[in-house]
């Protein structure tokens, strides 16, 4: 993914690129859930929860230590 800073606009093009490829409309379809990642033990995916409480709830089952695939990142990275 882009690294650098934001100094002009062909910058600015390349972010709002990204943007709109990573971050558009999808991920809030109600017809299919957006994965972001999905392990042996858990699916990262955007909650769909009516209260705070099941927010709450949703939140507490995420593993507390993410291996760094999640992100993109390559096993190693753990090291």
């Amino acid at each position: 993914m882009y690294g650098g800073r934001v100094t002009d606009d062909f910058d600015r093009n390349v972010i709002s690129c990204y943007l709109k490829e990573y971050l558009g409309e999808f991920i809030f379809d109600t017809n299919q859930k957006f994965l972001f990642a999905k392990t042996v033990h858990h699916e990262y995916i955007i909650p769909n929860e009516e209260s705070f409480e099941k927010s709450l709830e949703f939140i507490d089952k995420i593993p507390l230590f993410t291996p760094p695939q999640v992100f993109g990142l390559h096993p190693n990275a753990e090291i």
